[in-house]
């Protein structure tokens, strides 16, 4: 898929030493999304708006906190994150993502 007419912001937006990069994109019609890169290892993640996790390259294990079940995603492959719900992401292999926001309806 590839975006027109969008901003992107120059700075990277480092985490967990660094081990996590993220670039806010904005969209032609505001909307604001954010493309990242994820260096194996076990990570918190909570959204405070939701968002949808699109997994562009690579492959990881995701799931709720406060639920046992895993969900494995690899390449294509969509997940809802929760407003508010902290998750657990296992990654084993750099993981090139897309996070958007849910739609608001």
């Amino acid at each position: 898929m590839l975006w027109r007419n969008v901003g992107v912001e120059r700075k990277a937006r480092l985490t967990e030493g660094g081990r996590v990069s993220r670039r806010t994109v904005v969209a032609a019609d505001g909307t604001m999304h954010e493309m990242g890169l994820v260096l194996p290892g076990l990570y918190r993640h909570t959204s405070p708006e939701g968002e949808s996790l699109e997994v562009l390259q690579g492959r990881c294990r995701i799931r709720r906190v406060d639920e046992g079940d895993w969900h494995e995603l690899e390449s294509g492959a969509r997940f809802v994150c929760e407003p508010q719900v902290t998750y657990e992401i296992g990654v084993s292999e750099p993981l090139d993502f897309v996070a958007s926001p849910l739609s608001r309806g």
